[in-house]
């Protein structure tokens, strides 16, 4: 059974039913014959029987019909195995699809993924090329409006003292943002220009050189010029900026005329062409 199944395997299986049926077909054959000779086939009826020839021939069919029996069991196993095997092949080249398909869609994404981060580097080195300019550019801008308040009229650092208390004296140490910087440096230069664009006239307190003070009236002309006269007219003089800061002349003589054009800037007068004295320095 053995070598039977073994042959079988090897792909041989219908040579060795072919030996086995020509076998049991001489068996039959031999005991169909009649005997020539009785004499002569005496010893020979003695060793072998007719009934022994039928039994290895019966015998040799069974064998037969084994083998055709387990060669059918073993093609139905085949055909089930392939099967399976095609079906698998099938669902693992449907896999193998699926996962190449993955593969080039994830490389696009991360092609598209590469090129962004590199665009953003790139912006990102720019950024801190502009943010370094700028850190610059406002610790210049601050020095430089710290020296122009020093040379505005009290009337302006009044205004703009809730912005100019923020000019941090360090820069380096400073915890605000370049946002608050800038934007702390334009709100100042905006109260500046507003003020310089206007005439305008407010009352004060003039102390004079005796070390008295006496109320003025001032009537400023932007950040250039001022005039101030008190109501008796005996205290009147011209403001100006200059290297110090801002400068105080008295000049009683022209109270008169100072006192002319302030009623005539609050409409207390028609309007009028008045000569002022013009200080520069």
């Amino acid at each position: 059974m053995k070598q039977s199944i073994t042959t079988l395997r090897s792909g041989r299986p219908f040579a060795l039913a072919s030996v086995v049926v020509a076998g049991a077909l001489g068996f039959v054959s031999a005991a169909a014959r009649p005997p020539q000779d009785a004499a002569a086939q005496g010893g020979s009826a003695a060793q072998e029987s007719v009934e022994a020839r039928l039994d290895t021939a019966r015998a040799a069919l069974e064998q037969r019909a084994i083998t055709e029996r387990l060669i059918s069991q073993e093609t139905a196993s085949w055909k089930e195995r392939k099967e399976t095997l095609e079906d698998s092949i099938e669902l693992v080249g449907q896999e193998i699809e699926s996962l190449r398909a993955r593969v080039v869609e994830n490389q696009a994404t991360f092609d598209a993924t590469r090129s962004s981060v590199d665009e953003l580097e790139t912006e990102n080195e720019r950024l801190k090329l502009v943010t370094a300019t700028l850190e610059e550019g406002i610790d210049a801008l601050e020095a430089r409006l710290v020296q122009l308040l020093d040379r505005m009229p009290a009337v302006v650092t009044d205004r703009v003292r809730p912005f100019s208390q923020r000019i941090p004296t360090d820069p380096t140490t400073t915890d605000q943002s370049l946002a608050e910087r800038y934007g702390n440096v334009v709100a100042i230069v905006n109260e500046i220009d507003k003020f310089n664009r206007e005439v305008t006239v407010r009352s004060e307190v003039r102390d004079l050189e005796d070390g008295s003070q006496v109320e003025v009236t001032t009537l400023y002309l932007g950040v250039g010029q001022a005039y101030y006269v008190s109501a008796d007219r005996s205290v009147a003089g011209v403001g100006t900026v200059s290297d110090e800061g801002w400068t105080w002349v008295d000049m009683p003589t022209r109270a008169a005329d100072i006192q002319r054009a302030i009623a005539v800037h609050g409409t207390n007068e028609p309007a009028a062409y008045v000569p002022l004295p013009v200080l520069v320095r």
